[in-house]
């Protein structure tokens, strides 16, 4: 997969995201599905006192041994640890809606009220499905649905009640669909060079705006139970 000159950079949003929380040090933040540490690292190296879960045992041992913070889901689920700060960077594109609602709400509910989620995910683009664990782009609107706006009339609504706070949106130049690429670049190679600079061209003078809408990454505040919200409303 070929660079792009204004690839939105993820971790610098995320960044800035929890950087507007102003978090004091002793304020927990919970790294849903970190991986091998890439946003856990991140945020111990600016100062913030985070803690991550793996569903692997293998993953969690090698983050223990760089010393970062990190624990298995069954680890999690055995303590009672309350957080400021739920990060789920590339995670709710793995479920499909009936257990994403659940496991969203999993961890919702290890929030403090008030507390904050940021949810980041891509959506539906040439590459999406190249990921074979990929099963459903979930855009903002649909968690708006889920966990914010007022009765919905939708199957899946949560008990929580989230506020969205921001959303940005991360584009890239426009890419043809794998079969399109494969196709020019065995029969017409240099009609797909000439395309591939052609889209980049316009992605970079316009700004972006020529180009295709690839995921995004938003922020949420936590209500508490939606019941209990709509009382004191």
């Amino acid at each position: 997969m070929r660079k792009f000159k204004n690839k939105f950079d993820e971790a610098k949003n995320l960044l800035t995201l929890v950087a507007s929380l102003n978090l004091k040090p002793e304020q927990r933040i919970l790294d849903i599905g970190c991986g091998y540490g890439r946003y856990l690292k991140l945020l111990k190296d600016n100062g913030f006192n985070s803690v991550g879960i793996d569903v692997n045992a293998s993953i969690v041992k090698a983050n223990l041994a760089k010393g970062l913070n990190c624990m298995t889901s069954e680890e999690f689920d055995k303590s009672s640890d309350s957080y400021d700060l739920v990060i789920m960077s590339h995670v709710i594109e793995h479920f499909p809606p009936p257990e994403l609602l659940h496991f969203i709400e999993h961890y919702v509910e290890r929030l403090k009220t008030g507390g904050h989620l940021i949810i980041a995910t891509p959506l539906m683009w040439p590459c999406f499905y190249v990921d074979f664990d990929h099963i459903k782009p979930y855009p903002p609107e649909a968690i708006d649905w889920m966990f914010c706006l007022d009765n919905p009339q939708v199957q899946f609504c949560s008990k929580y009640r989230l506020e969205r706070i921001s959303v940005r949106i991360r584009r890239q130049a426009i890419l043809p669909s794998w079969g399109q690429k494969l196709y020019l670049e065995q029969n017409w190679p240099g009609l797909y060079k000439l395309q591939e600079k052609l889209f980049d061209f316009l992605f970079n003078i316009t700004g972006g705006l020529i180009g295709m809408t690839t995921g995004w990454i938003g922020l949420y505040k936590y209500k508490g139970l939606r019941n209990e919200v709509e009382q004191i409303v």
